[in-house]
């Protein structure tokens, strides 16, 4: 008898078939979006977030380039949703969507929402420096390179867009 998979998991396998599609219709590189998300979740791990902090950082890093500003804007992909019958009503999934928009804030209170410093959620912070070193995922094969220019990326953003 086949077991059937839990609810989470269909959920899970389909936002990361989700995030390849929109990879893909943007020409990102492949598996960009969980390339941010690895990342994102190693940093997590090693400052100690919550298993549900990173179930968060999960659904973000995934999404990170699908603007989601209510529900309401998942309907594009809720007819998907509703036909493999997955509930859309996951806490880590509806938080994802303040940890994206907070991640385009800027450290020196200039994004967006007006957010300054420690009032950015760690979590948008760390997806915003992920974004960031990742921005240019192409230029990995030519790893020196790319870190040449993460690291200048970095520095350009310090104090203003990212924490110093």
């Amino acid at each position: 008898m086949i077991e059937e998979i839990p609810q989470e998991i269909q959920l899970a396998n389909f936002i990361e078939g989700l995030s390849l599609a929109v990879d893909l219709a943007e020409g990102k590189p492949l598996l960009h979006a969980q390339n941010v998300t690895i990342l994102a979740l190693r940093v997590a791990e090693k400052i100690g977030f919550s298993t549900e902090d990173k179930d968060t950082l999960y659904f973000a890093g995934l999404l990170h380039d699908i603007t989601i500003t209510s529900k309401d804007d998942l309907c594009p992909v809720c007819e998907a949703v509703e036909e493999y019958n997955l509930s859309l009503e996951v806490p880590s999934l509806i938080q994802a969507d303040t940890v994206i928009h907070r991640s385009r804030e800027s450290w020196d209170g200039s994004g967006p929402n007006g957010l300054q410093g420690e009032r950015i959620p760690l979590a948008s912070r760390i997806l915003s420096i992920i974004m960031s070193l990742d921005e240019h995922g192409g230029e990995k094969q030519n790893f020196w390179l790319w870190r040449e220019r993460a690291s200048a990326r970095l520095k350009a953003g310090s104090g203003r867009r990212l924490h110093s």
